[in-house]
């Protein structure tokens, strides 16, 4: 199910309590429509702790997992180096896993936020993302990832991909491998590098 967006429908001016500081606002682009909206797909009661900024703690799977791991659901957003911004939640805790280990979430889906869509998995008790100390953030399994982020050092210099569709449902109009799927959410169908990442812990009431 792809689910749109809301309308532009808020004055951009207007202030309103936000979960996100300023650097996120001002990074990804978030006004209240967005925030809302990404709101919504969670829970409208959510509340969003930081837990990593890129820029601050330095992208690699190192710091993503000393900050990241074991702390429950969580929501990462992610800029390319080509502006795009997208990213995906997941339920299930992060885990510095030695070996690549594809995790089932019901729950997980992948975001556009470019695009103001939301994607949920393919299959129920299908592959949602991948656990490794090797990696950051990853959405779909062991090689066929919906978004693969790994590293932005001088090794690796642009070893994050996304074979969007692979494992989450792409909109209608598109084909899975295609240039179209491959950069709806990075902007390129080849690696990109990531301008900024941040992860967040999202508390729902229960």
């Amino acid at each position: 199910m792809v689910i749109t967006d809301l309308d532009l429908a808020f004055d951009q001016k207007e202030e309103f309590p936000s979960p996100f500081d300023k650097c996120s606002t001002t990074a990804f682009g978030l006004t209240q429509t967005i925030i809302t909206m990404l709101l919504n797909w969670l829970d409208p009661q959510a509340q969003l702790n930081l837990l990593y900024r890129g820029s601050e703690q330095g992208i690699s799977p190192l710091s993503f997992h000393q900050h990241c791991d074991k702390k429950g659901a969580t929501l990462t957003l992610v800029k390319s180096d080509l502006g795009k911004v997208f990213g995906g939640y997941t339920q299930v805790s992060w885990r510095s896993e030695s070996r690549p280990k594809a995790v089932k979430d019901n729950k997980a889906f992948v975001f556009s936020l470019t695009h103001k869509q939301r994607y949920a998995l393919k299959h129920f008790n299908g592959p949602a993302v991948v656990h490794s100390k090797d990696f950051m953030a990853v959405f779909g399994r062991e090689t066929l990832r919906d978004i693969f982020l790994q590293r932005n050092d001088g090794r690796m210099a642009n070893n994050n991909t996304s074979d969007f569709g692979a494992n989450y449902i792409l909109p209608k109009e598109m084909v899975i491998g295609s240039e179209q799927s491959t950069s709806h959410l990075s902007g390129t169908g080849l690696m990109f590098k990531i301008a900024e990442i941040e992860v967040y812990q999202v508390v729902i009431a229960k």
